[in-house]
């Protein structure tokens, strides 16, 4: 396995054919992670589609202001429509974690197109 710069897992296999270009491009992020304040927790969520099947992914991580996992979780979505979906349910998803577990969530999400949505769901702290 090989982490990408966000600290994902890719799974690199060898020997086999290169994928279809879908759009398989990779953009470079410089974006780091903020502690939130002394006694709050920062939720972090990501979502991902493939447009090709229509399938997507989502993940949750939340941790307090020394970076201590307090929960994380991830989710396969079998119908999805778009990018902007898998980020709204990966949203909705730390939302309700935060609701259940968390006492003082601090929100992120990385997709900038739903800051567009009044700050409902993200902040861009």
């Amino acid at each position: 396995m090989v982490c990408d710069p966000k600290g994902k897992q890719v799974d690199q296999q060898h020997n086999q054919a290169p994928p279809r270009s879908v759009t398989n491009q990779v953009k470079e992020n410089n974006m780091r992670w903020r502690a939130p304040p002394v006694g709050w927790a920062k939720i972090n969520v990501d979502g991902a589609f493939n447009p090709e099947d229509g399938l997507g992914g989502l993940g949750i991580i939340i941790r307090d202001s020394s970076g201590k996992v307090l929960l994380s979780s991830w989710r396969f979505i079998r119908r999805c429509s778009s990018a902007l979906e898998s980020e709204l349910l990966a949203c909705l998803e730390g939302l309700k974690l935060a609701v259940e577990w968390i006492k003082m969530p601090w929100r992120e999400c990385q997709a900038r197109n739903m800051t567009d949505l009044n700050g409902l769901f993200c902040s861009e702290r």
